[in-house]
């Protein structure tokens, strides 16, 4: 353009208005931009105040238990039965329940079998405060210490495992809370512990023998009429030759025979290559 040009190009009010449609053009980019930060925020914002609002301490209908919510899964509590005492390197942390401060123990489900269960929403366990549990293969008592805050003070925990090591470590626990006791026997024998417990409402077993249902089944002799009976089934204990879900499937048409099943569950991912069966007398 040559200097006549943008003179008469000026007078003619052209060039105003092509550098005001400009610097319109300009702003509105720029508030664009401002307005989408601005929305952006707000969103973020938003999904903070959800997140917030979802880690949540909750109890839930399993007795003295308690589940932590947060922005990735959750954590798993139970009231601590000898505050002030840890004995698996648990975190202890304080929260309200009730209008009460209280100490409240982390089990992590990813080391327990019965965790894993609740964890994945087991609909019935029939643990409650003040029973009487028979758990089969207590070994060091990680579980077991857990249940002991379940069923209470008023309640109680035969522990049973047949390894004199791990029943050591077990003793030592037991006595530091009065409502266990470890028994050594071999759970596949009955007979020689008979004397030794009494009827129960709850039986658990977490042993990884070829034979679990038949040791399951056996102890049923300890089971109250209305009991319930809990098994951790180890698929590659069984045999490690075939496949998982065809021996939770042969496990099921056993246990059929002989009891009712209420519930269960696959315990993967937690417990790879295990399930959980909640059983009761015909």
């Amino acid at each position: 353009m040559s200097f006549k040009d943008y003179q008469q190009t000026k007078k003619s009010g052209n060039f105003n208005k092509s550098r005001k449609s400009f610097s319109r053009g300009s702003n509105n980019r720029r508030d664009s931009g401002f307005n989408n930060s601005r929305n952006r925020f707000s969103a973020k914002k938003k999904v903070e105040q959800v997140t917030h609002d979802r880690e949540q301490f909750i109890d839930i209908k399993f007795p003295n238990t308690f589940l932590h919510l947060k922005r990735r899964g959750m954590d798993l509590f139970t009231k601590n039965l000898n505050p002030g005492e840890k004995y698996f390197d648990e975190l202890l942390t304080f929260k309200n329940v009730e209008g009460k401060k209280t100490e409240l123990r982390h089990w992590d489900y990813t080391r327990s079998k019965l965790g894993a269960a609740i964890a994945l929403k087991i609909s019935q366990l029939g643990l409650y405060e003040g029973s009487k549990v028979l758990y089969l293969g207590a070994s060091h008592g990680f579980t077991p210490s857990f249940v002991s805050d379940m069923v209470g003070e008023k309640g109680f925990v035969f522990c049973l495992d047949f390894a004199p090591r791990v029943v050591r470590d077990l003793y030592l626990l037991c006595q530091k809370r009065g409502n266990m006791a470890p028994i050594i026997a071999d759970a596949n024998h009955p007979e020689e512990y008979e004397e030794l417990v009494s009827e129960v409402d709850v039986i658990f077993m977490d042993i990884a023998q070829r034979n679990q249902v038949e040791i399951f089944l056996k102890n049923f002799k300890f089971l109250k009429q209305d009991g319930v009976g809990l098994l951790a089934l180890k698929a590659r204990s069984v045999d490690v030759t075939r496949k998982p879900k065809h021996i939770f499937k042969e496990t099921r048409e056993l246990l059929e025979k002989e009891v009712i099943i209420a519930d269960y569950k696959e315990l993967d991912p937690h417990e790879k290559d295990h399930c959980f069966f909640v059983c009761k007398k015909k």
